[in-house]
């Protein structure tokens, strides 16, 4: 739940000072961004290659890109 609250938290915080504007529900966002780095971790564990685990952090990383710039992910992939 930490964890958790610390992301949501940011998203917050982000939401509050303009640096994000394109989400609607801060704990929405956390929870689907937790679940998506530890879906990706037990993927990447089982596998024994930590290539699904950086395809989730570079897709991440695209979309806190997009939130700080207010665009939609897809103008970002265009």
């Amino acid at each position: 739940a930490m964890v958790l609250d610390w992301t949501r938290a940011t998203f917050e915080l982000g939401l509050r000072d303009g640096s994000i504007s394109s989400i609607s529900d801060p704990s929405q966002e956390a929870c689907a961004t937790l679940a998506t780095l530890e879906g990706a971790h037990l993927a990447a564990r089982t596998a024994q290659d930590p290539a699904p685990f950086d395809a989730a952090t570079q897709l991440l990383g695209l979309a806190a890109k997009v939130l700080r710039k207010g665009t939609t992910l897809a103008l970002e992939w265009q």
